[in-house]
């Protein structure tokens, strides 16, 4: 789809929901002065979830790559 979200995919009479949580990995794509800023990693066959993540750099620091995972409520 043209926004990146996918509808969930069906199956007879029955749907596929997405997960209610997943761990996505990150790649530092530049800094800023304030921040890093990273880009997720796409997965083969799996929508984007997150897209591009902004970290402080105290809390970054060094960092070349980050995990997240993140849960639906």
């Amino acid at each position: 789809m043209a926004n990146g979200i996918q509808p969930p995919v069906t199956e007879g009479a029955q749907v596929q929901r997405a997960p209610m949580s997943r761990t996505v990995r990150f790649t530092k794509k530049k800094e800023t002065p304030g921040c890093k800023v990273f880009q997720e990693q796409e997965v083969e066959g799996q929508p984007i979830v997150i897209g591009t993540l902004y970290v402080k750099n105290w809390f970054a620091g060094a960092a070349t790559s980050v995990t997240v995972t993140i849960s639906k409520e």
